[in-house]
Parts: C-alpha cells; sequence; structure tokens
C-alpha cells in the first residue's frame, strides 16, 4: 500500500508542477497579447501559491546536519522574482 502512495503523491506533485508550468505560460502568452495585465498577475499569484504549497525535496548539502541531543533549527528562504 505505500507504494501506491508514494507513486500517487509523486503523481499529484508533478501534476501540480505542470499546473504551475501551464499557469506561467497562459499568464505570458496574455501579457504578450497585451490582455489586461491584473489577469497575467493574478495567474503568477496562482503559480506562486501552487508552488509554495509543494514539499520540495531540498539537495543533500542544503539538509541540516544530524546531530544528537540537542536541536538545530534551519530554515531555508527563496526568493521569487515575478
Amino acid at each position: 500500500m505505500q507504494n501506491s502512495e508514494a507513486a500517487t503523491s509523486e503523481n499529484s506533485v508533478e501534476s501540480d508542477w505542470q499546473r504551475v508550468e501551464y499557469l506561467e505560460e497562459l499568464a505570458q502568452w496574455l501579457y504578450y497579447h497585451e490582455l489586461p495585465l491584473q489577469d497575467c498577475i493574478d495567474l503568477l499569484h496562482w503559480a506562486v501559491d501552487i508552488t509554495l504549497s509543494l514539499r520540495i525535496q531540498l539537495p543533500s548539502w542544503l539538509e541540516p546536519p544530524k546531530t544528537e541531543g540537542a536541536q538545530r533549527h534551519y530554515s531555508v528562504s527563496f526568493i521569487l522574482i515575478l
């Protein structure tokens, strides 16, 4: 059962990334064809919201070191430029 849940979760993440790409492309198309700028911005905000809701797998070099005893708290900040 765990394998099917993992596969479903992975497919969901992939479909979310695909949705983000479609929203970005649509916003770009609307902007290129000089349609209302607010519509473009709304689509990009939606794409950002989806991106922020995803649980992104961090590369190993960004993972906090494993320590015994005291726990350390790390945060990683991402800057999105629109």
